[in-house]
């Protein structure tokens, strides 16, 4: 049996930035939809619709969406 997996979906409309946060464990992003960037302790990071990009454990980190579109992140 395979252990449990747990995954999130986040959609983030167009113009909004949520606060800053961080998490006990690592993730990793698709971008699903939409296009945007995070802030991951001070560093830019851009991404758009197929692209990926991780976070290690406890950083800071915030999503933004600068679309015109929803964004759309699913991470595990």
């Amino acid at each position: 049996m395979l252990p449990p997996l747990g995954c999130n979906i986040q959609m983030i409309r167009p113009g909004v930035h949520p606060r800053a946060h961080r998490h006990s464990s690592s993730a990793v992003y698709h971008v699903f939809r939409g296009a945007g960037f995070s802030v991951v302790d001070g560093v830019r990071i851009d991404w758009k619709a197929g692209d990926f990009f991780s976070l290690p454990p406890w950083c800071w980190h915030e999503h933004a969406n600068s679309g015109s579109e929803d964004a759309v992140l699913f991470s595990t």
